[in-house]
């Protein structure tokens, strides 16, 4: 079951936890299998992982005879990996030294780990001699990846991995990246039985102070690696096209790159998990309907009803069903073009919505009607298509209309796509709607 942390439920009683007991676990076959043949399963992972580190040497080696840039992060190797979903921790392949990059399906783990690999030899090898701390643990630890082709079906969206052959060195991409900064932040204090009010706000204290370094952490390895990618991005002759916009684990943006930097960042970015193709954002098809004659006396909402921001293709704000309802506030994120008019074409999409919005069963067609709630008019798309320009990062721009209509509550978008997102990961535009939804946990 997915977890809401920002969903309040009631508390009915108080109190701290006591787990039902329980017998043994019951270990899943393949690391149970993997504990049988102890030898055999240890040895194939540290053949795994010399072949990777063969692999990302020649990887190195070979940047310069292909007039690549300089490869920030050259120490870092990109990791596949399965564990058992049932058992391991995630976590602790921080003791393995991997870093936790994204989590994916049956156990699968996008991570990155020094070229080294110490400590996950270390981790393998008190495996194979039954020694040290958890010496079992490595049994949970079912595959590693020993390449790097692997980043294309697992990064990239599903018409960019369709289209992989066939992307041109010279010809110029417009994609959305998602880079991961994730930091394990402490967990909060729980208190415990008989613990004093004094000993559990010294705690209480002690981890606030722990917490304000761990975002100071966190802040230093997100700049570091906006910058690194950055530059490689301008390495390539490539544009930023938008700013980063920031999600605690990860960050996201828009780039124009060519198809030899796309390449090569897919490939050896160690910190990338996701890219997708810019897709510009359509309007459904308008359906005709029936004209009907309305004699309606509209009356204006009052001074104290709520606002609803309609983010669309502009509104014909002069439409006589439209034009008592309208806040004064309206504005055009399209750029270059100041007009928040509605020009797609039978009729307007923007302004459907809005009368959709303030007639959703019904138009009154005759006597007095009251207005309950103004409408705001947010323009973002253009052309009488209704296009999305690419100078347009969604995740920002929800941020920006937010931004600008901070008083409002209620947003309505409708807009949709061609193409389908990803179901593993939440869309970045998604993800945007949802901090934005909840401030407090983003």
């Amino acid at each position: 079951m997915p977890d809401f942390p920002h969903l309040t439920l009631r508390s009915e009683i108080a109190g701290l936890f006591k787990p039902p007991k329980r017998g043994p676990r019951d270990v899943n076959p393949t690391t149970a299998s993997n504990l049988k043949n102890r030898q055999g399963h240890g040895a194939a992972l540290l053949i795994k992982i010399d072949e990777l580190a063969v692999t990302w040497e020649q990887a190195i080696e070979t940047r310069s005879d292909s007039e690549l840039p300089e490869l920030p992060y050259s120490d870092t190797v990109p990791l596949f990996l399965q564990i058992d979903p049932t058992a391991f921790d995630i976590e602790s392949l921080k003791g393995f030294g991997v870093e936790i990059i994204a989590e994916e399906e049956k156990g699968y783990i996008i991570g990155a780990a020094s070229k080294d690999f110490a400590s996950l030899r270390e981790k393998i090898e008190n495996f194979l001699t039954a020694s040290g701390k958890s010496p079992n643990k490595a049994a949970q630890l079912w595959e590693i990846n020993n390449g790097l082709q692997w980043r294309v079906d697992q990064i990239l969206s599903d018409e960019l991995k369709n289209k992989w052959e066939e992307i041109s060195d010279n010809q110029d991409y417009v994609v959305d990246v998602g880079i991961a900064c994730y930091i394990k932040f402490p967990d909060p204090p729980v208190r415990k039985e008989f613990e004093t009010d004094e000993k559990f706000n010294r705690r209480i204290v002690r981890w606030q102070a722990s917490m304000l370094e761990y975002d100071i952490a966190r802040d230093e390895v997100c700049m570091d690696r906006q910058t690194k990618f950055e530059n490689l991005v301008n390495e390539y002759g490539g544009e930023l096209l938008s700013g980063y916009e920031d999600f605690q684990d990860s960050f996201a943006c828009r780039v124009k790159v060519s198809g030899k930097a796309l390449k090569d960042i897919v490939l050896t970015f160690p910190y990338l998990f996701e890219v997708v193709e810019h897709d510009s954002p359509i309007l459904p098809e308008s359906i005709e309907t029936d004209t009907i004659e309305v004699t309606t006396e509209l009356i204006p909402p009052p001074a104290s009803a709520p606002r609803v921001c309609i983010i669309d293709s502009g509104i014909q704000e002069g439409h006589r069903l439209l034009s008592q309802a309208i806040d004064p506030v309206s504005y055009s994120f399209v750029p270059g073009d100041a007009s928040t008019s509605d020009s797609v074409v039978n009729g307007g999409h923007g302004t459907r919505v809005a009368g959709a919005a303030l007639y959703p069963t019904t138009i009154p067609t005759n006597g007095q009607h009251q207005l309950t709630f103004f409408i705001q008019n947010a323009r973002v798309l253009s052309g009488t298509n209704g296009v999305l320009s690419d100078q347009l990062y969604p995740p920002i721009l929800m941020s920006e209309i937010v931004a600008r209509y901070h008083e409002t509550k209620i947003f309505n978008l409708s807009i949709t796509s061609f193409k389908c997102c990803r179901p593993v990961h939440m869309s970045q535009w998604a993800s945007s709607i949802d901090k934005l939804s909840c401030p407090e946990i983003g």
